[in-house]
C-alpha cells in the first residue's frame, strides 16, 4: 500500500508530473513488492532499495526517500 502512496504522489503531487509523465513504469516494482510481501521477505531495507529505484526513473536528484530510524530527526526523513 505504501508503494501504491509513493506512485500517486509521483504522478500526482510531484512538480515535475506533467514534464515527466510516462517516464515511469511502477508496475515492475510493485510486482516486487507484492512479491516479496507475500513471501513474508520484504525487509525495510528491500522496500528502501526498492523505492529508490523507481524514483531514479525521473531523472531528478531532488527527489529521493529514506527509512527513518530512531537515530535520526524527524526531519530528515521522507521526500525531501
Amino acid at each position: 500500500q505504501l508503494f501504491k502512496e509513493i506512485v500517486s504522489i509521483t504522478h500526482h503531487d510531484y512538480s515535475g508530473c506533467i514534464d515527466k509523465k510516462g517516464w515511469d513504469d511502477p508496475t515492475t516494482y510493485l510486482q516486487t513488492v507484492e512479491k516479496l510481501e507475500k513471501q513474508g521477505e520484504l525487509t525495510p531495507v528491500q522496500f528502501t532499495e526498492i523505492v529508490r529505484d523507481y524514483l531514479l526513473d525521473f531523472k531528478d536528484n531532488h527527489m529521493f526517500f529514506k527509512v527513518h530510524s530512531n537515530n535520526q530527526p524527524l526531519n530528515s526523513i521522507g521526500f525531501q
